[in-house]
């Protein structure tokens, strides 16, 4: 059965930029997927590298999948511009899902993620991420969980979702232009930005807690500086998304004032964790990190985080 023909189509799509063995791993998983005869599945490749770095390694994964591949290069540099482009190159696919090729999911997850939809009726169902490290990680990353995501209580309706683990319904990407806004092309906060959007717009968000993905940790990243800059990143995405939304005078209120409280948050709990060493001094600081991008972003200032690639 073709996607077509399927009583349920659905694109899985992965953008890739000088990963091929994220990407090579991340394609094997797929071609393991356990999906319904019901369910017709393409997956989108979309590179984001000019030279088309990751065609050999589609070429040669494309005959162990068992479903129809899509592979293009997208030369503008841009996680924005290429998201746009693979829910472009989805056609009309009943859902779009995203997954990240540095992560990897269990034969069972798009399943997973269909079941949730079906039993909530929601617009859009996201899932868990979860951390592998490239080396065994120090004691104080394990001790301050840096890398644990929040999980929530399985269909428990959320606010929020990433393009790391995600299925939404095709429809409710035509609720905003775009759909993935071209200004956080660099600095990433474009997932964050388009959910609150459709969220705005009226489209509901589940957690599916059986659809948990790994995602690889590069040596790279377990460092102080990498997790303080994510975390001052986080915060200014936050506010740029709502200098994108518009806002209001209140909120602008609002929102420097949480700023100042996390910054006096984290202030007291770097005092309060030199007891607990560097995961809790650590802990403090990422707080007063995050305070600070949210008074940033409201300032429009923006850290480019996808001027570098981690992993390969």
């Amino acid at each position: 059965m073709t996607p077509n023909d399927a009583a349920v189509s659905v694109a899985v799509c992965v953008l890739t930029y000088r990963r091929p063995q994220g990407l090579a791993r991340l394609l094997t998983a797929l071609a393991q997927l356990d999906v319904r005869p019901e369910v017709g599945v393409t997956v989108v490749v979309v590179d984001n590298d000019a030279g088309g770095s990751g065609g050999p390694t589609v070429e040669a994964s494309r005959q162990g999948l068992p479903f129809p591949v899509v592979y293009v290069v997208e030369a503008s540099r841009s996680i924005s511009i290429a998201r746009n482009r693979a829910v472009r190159e989805a056609g009309d696919a009943d859902f779009v899902a995203f997954i990240d090729d540095d992560e990897w999911p269990e034969p069972d997850w798009l399943g997973q993620l269909l079941d949730s939809r079906q039993q909530t009726g929601a617009d859009i169902v996201a899932a868990g991420v979860l951390p592998v490290f490239e080396s065994d990680p120090a004691a104080w990353v394990v001790q301050g969980g840096f890398f644990d995501r929040r999980r929530h209580d399985h269909n428990e309706a959320i606010r929020y979702a990433t393009t790391s683990n995600v299925l939404i319904r095709r429809g409710c990407l035509e609720a905003v232009e775009g759909p993935f806004d071209e200004a956080f092309g660099l600095s990433g906060g474009e997932d964050t930005h388009l959910f609150a959007q459709l969220r705005e717009a009226g489209c509901s968000i589940v957690w599916c807690d059986r659809a948990a993905v790994q995602e690889l940790i590069p040596d790279s990243r377990v460092s102080a500086r990498w997790l303080l800059r994510r975390e001052y990143r986080r915060g200014q995405t936050l506010s740029l998304s709502l200098r994108a939304r518009g806002t209001t005078p209140l909120l602008v209120v609002r929102r420097v004032g949480n700023g100042l409280g996390n910054l006096a948050l984290g202030l007291v709990g770097t005092v309060a964790g030199l007891r607990h060493g560097r995961a809790g001094v650590l802990s403090g600081v990422r707080r007063i990190n995050f305070g600070a991008g949210m008074l940033t972003g409201l300032a429009g200032l923006r850290h480019l985080e996808y001027k570098k690639v981690h992993g390969g």
